[in-house]
């Protein structure tokens, strides 16, 4: 096909990026697929996804990896969905039982400039880690990657809108030094905060999963 057209039409040449086998098309530049290369050899290409950003957490990383893996293997969507389905109700139980890490649970995000001179700092969640930090005599300047995570004082269940999320962000040192614990369901009364684990910790799962058939059986993975 590409000869043909080259033969055709002078004013323009085409080329190929590549030879997809399967493909996960979200939207516009951002997809994932199994590459053919050399005729027989294959590798998997992921563009624009944002499970490669830091501003998701390990565990989410890894989870919607597994998500795409499955969804890229090949295998009848029968397998697949019911493979993603056990992963997801076995991370939700592990979770449950305080089987992962605090450490899983951490979110990088790289200060654009100086925490004070955000004017949207209340909506920011690493600005607000930062000056915290401030206050303790961290130094803390622009460039710098800080890494939090979302807690709940309240057990409200997530609260609602930016701001809300922003102040529920923690820098881990200070859920070590008050000994937390990963808390899901309902309000605990002890007087630490805790990580809360809910749907939003996963978006790029969710919106990886959305496009599996069958996939109302996958929110089955979500704590509230």
């Amino acid at each position: 096909m590409k000869k043909a057209v080259n033969d055709r039409y002078k004013l323009l040449e085409i080329d190929l990026d590549g030879v997809f086998q399967r493909l996960l098309l979200l939207q516009k530049k951002k997809y994932a697929a199994v590459k053919v290369e050399d005729g027989f050899r294959s590798s998997t290409e992921v563009k624009g996804l944002d499970m490669k950003r830091r501003e998701y957490c390990s565990l989410s990383k890894a989870v919607s990896q597994y998500v795409l893996d499955q969804i890229l293997s090949g295998e009848t969507t029968e397998v697949v969905v019911e493979r993603i389905h056990e992963h997801l109700t076995t991370i939700g139980d592990d979770v449950r039982c305080g089987k992962i890490k605090l450490d899983e649970f951490i979110i990088h995000k790289r200060l654009g400039k100086s925490p004070e001179d955000y004017p949207d700092a209340k909506s920011q969640p690493h600005v607000q880690v930062a000056l915290r930090m401030k206050t303790r005599n961290v130094a803390v300047r622009a460039g710098d990657v800080i890494p939090y995570i979302f807690c709940s004082d309240s057990g409200d269940g997530g609260g609602a809108g930016n701001t809300a999320q922003a102040e529920r962000a923690r820098h881990p040192d200070e859920l070590r030094k008050a000994g937390s614990e990963i808390q899901t369901g309902e309000y605990c009364s002890r007087p630490v905060p805790r990580v809360l684990f809910y749907s939003s910790a996963f978006p790029q799962t969710t919106n990886i999963t959305s496009h599996i058939r069958s996939y109302p059986r996958l929110s089955a993975f979500v704590i509230r």
